[in-house]
């Protein structure tokens, strides 16, 4: 660890600010992962996954999840590839416990259990974390051995079956020379009475086991085992217990003869011969946030714990800089031995510092301890203003489109104005209170740099404006959210609008074989000229209007008739002979732009249809 030279800071000292286990004042939600794999078998083996087992993530006041108000706070099962994962977000200091424990299925034996760091193996189905740092815990492992019934009918065979399971060490994490009991469950699942055997606890590699031996075994019969061990010295040791390590019994399987566990033994002293004294130890300390802004709120949280012989009474804590700059004090609260506690100060700076905390326990040494130099714990505290983002829109431009075929476009040019990169963030466009083209995401923009986008709105209404909006998700943090939105009014564009405003035939009843003129009048009612616009005059069956059929057969047509120039608000009449043929009923339509070419402020007034009925034939 490295530390800082506090530079002069102004303090604003909160005494007082004691808070045990439960205490969430100034500390924010944080997110807590934990995952691993569920096996089939016995460790090392990770070769055979075994889904459907649920596993569940505890939060516990309490160091043994069997004693203390634990909470359920996430729950999974395996997955066909034996995998799980816990997820569970809030105040990193609510719980100073988080257990992982698995429940066998039905029919199995757990057999081990392996612990991501810095989580402890409690027995073979719960892994313990004490006051764990936010983040991501993997490689978490419980093997299980699914044990067999009798064999089936007509094999001719019936076969013992041994497992050892439910491992536990009591305590758990003793101190040196203290006696620990290791117990285990020993059962014969088989059909057949196990021969003479033994059972053996081996403790770290090259040890000689201690064995227990048996002079058989019935099946069905269970059993626990128990060994008593005066005391171990400190460090991790390795507890390895197997059942007929010989194998001399033929039996069912043999993977669910191993179970095996990993414990930490302390330093301390222990036994007859050792004073009866507390001894407060400093565990931790952890600033929450570790950066601040001046003014702002840190919380301050030293774990500790007693690891003395006696119950240690209340005393103080006092937190000072490097510099010896006091700069708060809390009650410690009274700790039995092995107890734990968390206190918690809220500590304020109004200037700018690089500061070292030192948190001190029992300063005065009003509280008679076995081991005064293990009372002290250094962390450091950031106080600075925070350099963030911010994004802004230098300018905007709307295109409008050459054709109604083509979207609007909006041209847009970004600037991070602040003084740290900005992630990835999405720029919305919108009208009246809905999405006016899909989001763009822009992967990021560093301080100082621009960027040119531009966002398509296939057909906005002219009444509602437009309106942009840059990291309208809110990804990023910015040091000024005001600039990020931009309110885009159009017109729309000046346009003609060709109307058929009369059709009419020179005759009233028309005869076959005589002419009749059809004339038509197209005006131009909207604001701009039209140049080169058609209007097709045709005389059609009804029958083929009815059917939809744009192609044809046409029973008479004439060709399309060209306008070579209409202003806006003119007007022309148009004229064709038409010589019926044949009697009947028939339809003249007449369709101004019947190509489509010309983008108009209506397209529903270029046609119009007239009726007519010939006669003779």
């Amino acid at each position: 660890m490295s530390f800082f030279l506090a530079r002069r800071a102004v303090l604003a000292v909160i005494s007082g600010g004691l808070v045990v286990f439960l205490s969430t004042g100034g500390v924010l939600a944080q997110q807590f992962n934990f995952t691993g794999v569920v096996y089939s078998g016995a460790p090392p083996d990770v070769g055979h996954p075994l889904p459907g087992v649920t596993v569940s993530l505890y939060g516990d006041t309490d160091e043994w999840p069997e004693n203390g108000p634990r909470v359920l706070l996430a729950e999974a099962v395996s997955s066909p590839q034996g995998a799980f994962s816990l997820a569970w977000q809030g105040p990193s200091r609510l719980y100073p416990y988080f257990h992982v424990q698995e429940t066998d299925p039905g029919g199995a034996n757990s057999t081990g259990a392996v612990a991501a760091p810095p989580g402890r193996v409690k027995n073979l189905n719960t892994i313990s974390y004490l006051a764990p740092a936010p983040g991501t815990y993997s490689g978490i492992a419980f093997w299980d051995v699914l044990t067999l019934g009798p064999p089936s009918p007509g094999l001719g065979v019936s076969l013992a079956d041994l497992s050892v399971s439910d491992l536990t060490v009591e305590p758990f994490a003793p101190a040196e020379g203290e006696p620990l009991a290791v117990r285990v469950v020993l059962r014969n699942t088989g059909a057949a009475p196990a021969p003479p055997f033994d059972v053996t606890l081996r403790i770290d590699e090259g040890g000689d086991p201690l064995r227990i031996s048996f002079e058989g075994f019935a099946a069905g019969e269970e059993t626990a085992v128990r060994w008593e061990i005066p005391g171990l010295p400190p460090g991790p040791h390795r507890l390895l217990i197997e059942v007929d390590p010989a194998r001399r019994i033929h039996e069912q399987r043999e993977e669910n003869n191993v179970v095996s566990i990993e414990i930490e033994v302390r330093m301390g002293y222990r036994g007859a011969e050792a004073p009866l004294l507390p001894d407060l130890e400093f565990v931790a300390i952890d600033v929450v946030p570790r950066t601040v802004q001046p003014g702002g709120v840190a919380t301050v949280i030293v774990t500790l714990t007693n690891v003395g012989t006696a119950a240690a009474g209340p005393g103080l804590l006092v937190l000072r800089t490097d510099a010896e700059q006091h700069v708060a004090e809390a009650p410690l609260p009274g700790l039995a031995p092995g107890g734990r506690a968390d206190v918690h100060c809220v500590v304020v700076f109004l200037e700018e510092a690089e500061v070292t905390l030192v948190a001190l326990l029992d300063p005065a040494d009003e509280i008679p301890e076995l081991d005064e130099e293990n009372n002290s714990g250094r962390a450091a505290l950031w106080v600075e203003k925070e350099t963030l983002p911010d994004l802004a829109i230098l300018g905007s431009s709307l295109l409008t489109p050459l054709s109604p075929f083509l979207p609007w476009i909006v041209s847009l040019t970004l600037e991070n104005k602040g003084g740290a990169p900005a992630g990835a963030f999405v720029i919305s466009l919108g009208q009246g209170g809905t999405a006016a083209s899909p989001p763009l995401v822009v992967n990021g923009l560093l301080p100082g740099a621009s960027v040119d986008v531009s966002l398509f709105a296939p057909s906005p209404t002219p009444a509602e404006p437009l309106v942009v909006a840059i990291d309208s998700e809110n990804w990023v943090k910015e040091s000024d959210e005001e600039s990020n939105a931009l309110s885009l009014s159009f017109e729309p564009p000046s346009l003609p609008d060709l109307s058929v405003t009369s059709l009419t035939l020179s005759v009233a009843e028309p005869q076959v074989g005589v002419p009749v003129w059809i004339s038509v009048r197209v005006t131009n009612e909207g604001s701009v000229a039209v140049e080169d616009a058609n209007v097709f005059i045709v005389v059609v069956d009804p029958a083929v209007l009815a059917a939809g059929d744009q192609e044809g057969p046409w029973l008479e047509f004439a060709a399309p008739i060209v306008l070579s120039a209409l202003d806006a608000g003119g007007g022309a009449m148009l004229s064709v002979e038409w010589t019926p043929m044949v009697a009947g009923t028939f339809v003249v339509r007449v369709v101004a732009d019947s190509t489509g070419t010309l983008w108009e402020t209506d397209e529903t007034n270029n046609a119009a249809d007239l009726s007519l009925t010939v006669q003779g034939g």
